[in-house]
């Protein structure tokens, strides 16, 4: 075993908070609103995970 193991990290949490439905649909259309981030979220082969203050 390593004599310098970490057994912790420094992090800072936000609150655990969640938008409404109304409010992560706008978010949603905000987003597909914009031609380049359709174009970015058309050409990625991948899933993107996009977070917001309420993660």
């Amino acid at each position: 075993m390593p004599k310098n193991k970490i057994v912790g990290y420094k992090t800072e949490f936000v609150q655990a908070e969640r938008l409404s439905r109304e409010e992560l649909l706008g978010q949603h259309e905000a987003w597909e609103a914009q031609a380049q981030t359709n174009l970015i979220s058309n050409a990625t082969p991948n899933l993107m995970l996009i977070l917001n203050e309420c993660r």
